[in-house]
């Protein structure tokens, strides 16, 4: 494994390519999610300084909106939104299919009493506030446990193909606490930690930390490798004083839930996210400050300026019930409103037109519309499908990311960290099968089903545009029914029923589907030569 020097350079590394996205984050920050503004504007205490540079909180509430609207339509955490499925070539053994379910009750329990609905809220709001966020997964006392980091504060880097494979974490750290964290690093702990561990008085000072997670070089973890160092991914901890590496540890899957909202162009390299603060940054900062600009119009409104007279200095009282003295015998005593006119209606047209846009970029009507149906009569998937099916498509890619980057390696990890704490029911036998590499047994990987709300209406845009079709080609098939020989009917009728949450159990497989219509061909050919048979015996009887 590298050294201590060799993976802080690697952090550093790191770090020094986020620099760039750090500086454009803290932009989108400020007018998206103030709270979480201190990526590169380090504040030490908690201020309203960045909420006091807001005129407009548009923005700010289109992301709660989009954040809540996963929450609830996404992974609700009141309702079942995943299932574990079996692996393809025991998809049909009952007794697999049995543990599954129940793998998939108790995974969902196991969620909802851990802080993942926690965390995940805080993950979605930055995923699409600043385009990329990060998850930690762990146990913890017998239960999963959940960490998202804020943006600027970890650094990540990719694979071949896109995947992030390494994270590197940076903070500052008490001695105090890095005894209660590390208690049995007597031996690796540097020494100017541990000559305050006796010193109450400086148990508080601070040390920078760093935390690396990345994979091991298989010709490091051999297979007589045992135990943590011999797991796929490193976890180090490295004290920055000293360069000393303080802890190893490993992992079998890579920890970390990274995911962006969507990816930047091919031509621009880094391993960070787009999302909606930046589509819509144009119109933010517009509406920002026209809204300033409105404010001042409003305030000069209520409180005009005066074009007062040189002969009436100190004498105008712009008081309630003020009274002011002047000359009747001439007019241009009088003092009168200057300058007060403004076009209040054009600038809140123009205000409305790029909340609109705002709020468009952050999907904000596909998730009010999901619960206008829930507060209103119910509609059927494909009635919500009609009505939003453009919304959907907009959200589709994003959607489509988050499962492959996010929640799929999540709950696969989530499958394994049960199973390891002894929570899940003792599979079949024949679920389990030898490791390759020989060190004792191991179960697939689970097949993962999404059935949330939002995941089945955007599952069933294809099943819409099948009855659409079909709707308008049934006349013409009326005419020339060798128009339907176009569709593939038995994909047709197996995507369709998938898409609109039919169990996997309850379709046939493709074999025994064609051993049922060959054995149905051949009753038929049977009975026809039987009906044949018959009726030449018929015709040779003598009359």
């Amino acid at each position: 494994m590298a050294t201590a020097e060799k993976i802080l350079a690697r952090a550093d590394e790191a770090k020094t390519e986020r620099a760039t996205w750090d500086t454009l984050t803290q932009d989108l920050a400020n007018y998206v999610m103030p709270r979480k503004a201190h990526i590169t504007d380090k504040e030490q205490h908690p201020s309203t300084d960045k909420v006091s540079q807001l005129f407009d909180s548009t923005a700010i509430q289109a992301n709660t909106t989009l954040g809540q609207g996963q929450m609830s339509y996404l992974s609700p955490h009141d309702d079942q939104w995943f299932e574990f499925r079996p692996p393809y070539q025991l998809k049909s053994n009952d007794r697999v299919i049995k543990y599954y379910e129940e793998c998939t009750f108790i995974a969902a329990q196991e969620l909802a009493l851990s802080n993942f609905y926690t965390e995940v809220h805080e993950m979605y709001l930055q995923r699409s506030g600043f385009g990329t966020a990060a998850m930690f997964q762990t146990e913890l006392d017998g239960q999963l446990y959940f960490r998202n980091y804020d943006f600027g504060t970890y650094s990540i880097v990719e694979d071949v193909n896109g995947f992030v494979d390494e994270f590197y974490r940076e903070w500052q750290v008490s001695a105090r606490q890095l005894r209660t964290m590390f208690p049995d690093s007597e031996t690796t702990m540097p020494s100017q930690v541990r000559e305050l561990w006796g010193t109450p008085k400086e148990m508080d000072k601070k040390f920078d930390m760093i935390h690396a997670v990345l994979p091991r070089d298989a010709m490091d973890r051999g297979p007589d490798v045992k135990g943590p160092e011999g797991m796929p991914f490193a976890s180090i901890y490295i004290l920055r004083q000293g360069m000393t590496k303080v802890h190893e540890s490993g992992f079998t899957r890579f920890p970390f839930l990274v995911t962006r909202y969507l990816r930047w162009s091919n031509s621009l390299q880094g391993p960070y996210g787009w999302c909606p603060t930046m589509a819509a940054l144009a119109d933010i900062r517009q509406v920002n400050l026209l809204q300033k600009y409105m404010d001042v119009l409003a305030e000069v409104s209520a409180f005009p300026r005066i074009l007062k007279p040189s002969d009436l200095d100190g004498e105008v009282d712009l008081r309630a019930g003020g009274i002011t003295q002047f000359n009747p015998y001439n007019q241009q005593a009088l003092p009168k409103e200057w300058a007060t006119q403004g076009r209040y209606d054009i600038g809140k047209d123009r205000i409305e037109m790029r909340q609109k846009a705002i709020k468009e970029h952050f999907h904000t009507d596909l998730f009010r519309m999901f619960a206008e149906l829930d507060r209103g009569a119910q509609m059927s998937i494909r009635e919500t499908v009609e009505r939003s099916s453009e919304k959907l498509a907009q959200f589709s890619p994003t959607f489509t990311r988050l499962i492959s980057e996010g929640f799929n390696p999540m709950l696969k990890r989530t499958f394994e960290l049960l199973t390891a704490m002894g929570k899940f029911p003792d599979p079949p036998p024949e679920l389990v099968e030898p490791r390759l590499d020989g060190k004792g047994d191991r179960m697939p990987d689970p097949q993962l089903q999404y059935t949330s709300r939002l995941a089945m209406a955007l599952n069933s845009i294809q099943n819409s545009a099948a009855l659409q079709t079909l709707e308008a080609i049934m006349p013409m098939a009326q005419v020339d029914p060798t128009i339907l020989d176009t569709f593939n009917m038995d994909n047709y009728i197996r995507g369709f029923a998938r898409n609109a949450g039919v169990p996997e159990d309850w379709l046939r497989d493709t074999a025994e589907v064609q051993a049922i219509r060959e054995q149905r061909a051949a009753m038929q050919q049977e009975r026809m030569e039987l009906e044949n048979q018959q009726m030449a015996q018929e015709a040779a009887a003598p009359k």
